[in-house]
């Protein structure tokens, strides 16, 4: 959980998105979002996969940057080696 979550792991991703969301999810709600009264509060799963996610695409990005500066193009595999990701199509 620690690499998902960079420094400080999912229980940092979990007190980050809390403070984000102040005093919401500290009483009942009646959005639409749900039809019963309910709750909003930060799920610890969906907080680790889409940090993990978010932070290897950029990851694939910033190395397609870098090497088109240097005037080298890289195949899908090899931007995303050693990342989360399985390359499905131009590998």
């Amino acid at each position: 959980a620690a690499a998902a979550g960079g420094g400080g792991g999912a229980a940092r991703l979990y007190e980050r998105a809390a403070e984000v969301m102040g005093g919401r999810g500290a009483r009942e709600c009646r959005c639409m979002q749900h039809h019963r009264p309910h709750y909003h509060r930060p799920c610890g799963v969906d907080l680790v996969v889409k940090h993990a996610v978010i932070r290897d695409a950029l990851r694939v990005v910033r190395g397609d940057v870098e090497a088109r500066r240097r005037g080298v193009r890289k195949s899908a595999g090899e931007l995303a080696e050693g990342l989360g990701f399985d390359v499905l199509v131009g590998g």
